[in-house]
């Protein structure tokens, strides 16, 4: 009988543009299983600048890494450069990085973010123009920001469940360090389902290296 291959924690990173939701579904789903939310725009507001913000997020992020919870994470992740640096950073501190797109139309997107008072149109568009969509090379999951939290948080959970657990042959990257300077956030509060256990930490379903090397779900 072989041994139960070891369980590596999710390291989520959210993905999509200002407005769309993904602030609000982190917020919830972390809630719901008692995992960190790092939002980087919300350290920004107790911080002197981006930067200063982005050094605390990168603070925050060591800190959680050794007690090796599983935990979501909105940082600067428009670009898939900026992306590719959490990812190795996550694997070297051995977590299993997975990459929840939150999607909602540009048009809907921007007059949240007008709304709210988060962003000029100026500075959404900007956001929008530098945005580059996860592609094939990525491991990522699609929800939409504009359909019940119940339903999109139950098909996420589906999903890390298949992909939950590493085989033994799954080989961690080198030590590469994360920059992660902030991004725009919106807010709501609904209040999230309770699960009967903690999804991101029992996961079944272990695929080998390279058999999913990228996933896209789009959930109506």
């Amino acid at each position: 009988m072989q041994p139960t291959p070891p369980v590596r924690p999710f390291a989520i990173l959210m993905v999509g543009l200002p407005g769309s939701g993904k602030t609000f579904f982190a917020a919830q789903f972390a809630k719901a299983f008692g995992s960190p939310f790092i939002d980087i725009n919300e350290l920004s507001g107790y911080c002197q600048d981006d930067a200063a913000a982005a050094v605390v997020g990168k603070t925050f992020l060591q800190e959680i890494a050794k007690t090796k919870q599983p935990f979501l994470y909105e940082g600067d992740s428009n670009t898939r450069a900026r992306r590719s640096e959490f990812v190795r950073w996550a694997r070297s501190e051995g977590y299993r990085p997975v990459i929840i797109w939150v999607q909602t139309d540009v048009t809907t997107a921007r007059s949240r973010s007008v709304k709210n008072q988060r962003l000029s149109r100026e500075a959404f568009d900007y956001y929008v123009r530098r945005f580059s969509e996860p592609n094939a090379g990525e491991l990522y999951f699609v929800i939409s920001g504009k359909h019940p939290y119940s339903s999109q948080s139950r098909a996420a959970l589906t999903f890390l469940k298949q992909i939950g657990q590493q085989t033994e042959d799954e080989a961690l990257p080198s030590k590469a360090p994360a920059t992660t300077p902030p991004v725009a956030k919106q807010r709501t509060q609904v209040p999230p389902p309770t699960p009967a256990s903690h999804p991101m930490r029992t996961m079944s379903s272990a695929p080998r290296r390279g058999q999913i090397r990228s996933t896209r779900y789009i959930v109506q």
